[in-house]
């Protein structure tokens, strides 16, 4: 659901406000059916499987799924 909301506003042109990194990426990841979760220490547990020390490796971890791991959300068209 989030993709087609982010595909309509990205087809308008429409800014929406850049969310912080992890966020949007955490965000993304869940939207591709992933549980990810903080472990306390400034890292993530994905699926409860997956221990992932920091952002960098949740990002390669995203990447590696094919998950589009942009550093900012959506960017006006102009």
């Amino acid at each position: 659901m989030g993709e087609a909301i982010e595909r309509f506003l990205r087809e308008r042109g429409v800014n929406r406000g850049a969310a912080d990194p992890a966020e949007e990426l955490v965000r993304r990841v869940r939207a591709r059916g992933y549980s990810v979760t903080g472990d306390g220490a400034g890292g993530y547990v994905v699926d409860a499987r997956h221990a992932i020390a920091d952002l960098d490796g949740l990002r390669a971890f995203a990447v590696t799924r094919g998950i589009e791991a942009a550093e900012a959300g959506l960017v006006h068209a102009e």
